[in-house]
């Protein structure tokens, strides 16, 4: 991809339900361009205005396979046996594999997909080509912002609406040094009396949709910028997906 000062990298998140989508542009330095949203046709308008630009698309996905119970149990406990332990294992297993099964339902909601897919037909519409291209000024690639941000933390997440989830995802990206806020300025601002009258600063975090494009900006800024930190996935779907990779650890830790 052709890139110059003016190259925009653009994350939008399609929402689900009755939410509206939300977008983010950062320029070639990762400075904040814009945060907008709304309906389709708010994000398409900013998209058609840029000359350009990639295109990061948030997408719901399931993996190729699920696993079966048997490989899930081996998993969590190797070590024992045909016995009592190897029969609570099984258990274990089986409560997994239906509450994980459940929870992809979830994430990967109809209205979602459709969004997501609506969102790209129409990106495509406008000019826009599959990353990456050479010499195309307009492109588009698919991410996943639930995944690029457990990639990122190195650990567990805490649910994406949450006040804590939004806080650690605010930090996650603080700490990949784009330009926000330090959301631990947060609880500075916390006050004994704020506390008693539910008067919490929220307008200092980020909504998760926000949130979602913000690290979708970014992935598609490290998919040029940054190329060994960002793998592409493949799931059946054309074009598969991009992931972003943490920072590789200093040679002297």
């Amino acid at each position: 991809m052709m890139v110059s000062s003016r190259t925009v990298f653009l994350g939008i998140d399609p929402g689900s339900g009755r939410e509206g989508m939300t977008y983010v542009a950062l320029d070639a330095e990762k400075r904040l361009l814009a945060i907008g949203g709304g309906k389709i046709q708010d994000v398409l308008a900013y998209a058609a205005g840029q000359a350009e630009v990639l295109a990061a698309v948030n997408h719901f996905y399931k993996p190729s396979r699920e696993l079966p119970a048997t490989e899930i149990q081996q998993r969590l406990f190797p070590e024992f046996g045909d016995d009592l332990f190897g029969r609570l294992r099984k258990e274990v297993a089986e409560r997994l594999e239906s509450n994980t099964a459940a929870g992809l339902a979830e994430k990967d909601s109809r209205s979602a997909r459709q969004r997501s897919g609506l969102l790209v037909q129409q990106l495509q519409g406008l000019g826009y080509q599959r990353f990456p291209m050479e010499e195309e000024n307009r492109q588009w690639l698919r991410f996943s912002a639930q995944a690029a941000f457990y990639s990122l933390s190195g650990g567990r997440l805490f649910e994406a609406r949450s006040l804590e989830g939004r806080l650690q995802r605010q930090l996650i990206l603080f700490e990949e040094k784009l330009p926000i806020k330090d959301p631990m300025d947060f609880f500075e601002e916390v006050t004994r009396r704020r506390l008693l009258l539910g008067r919490l600063p929220y307008e200092m975090i980020y909504a998760p949709g926000e949130l979602n494009a913000l690290v979708g900006a970014y992935t598609a800024w490290l998919a040029v910028f940054d190329e060994q930190r960002v793998k592409k996935e493949e799931d059946g779907s054309e074009g598969g997906w991009y992931l972003p990779l943490p920072p590789a650890p200093a040679e002297n830790e």
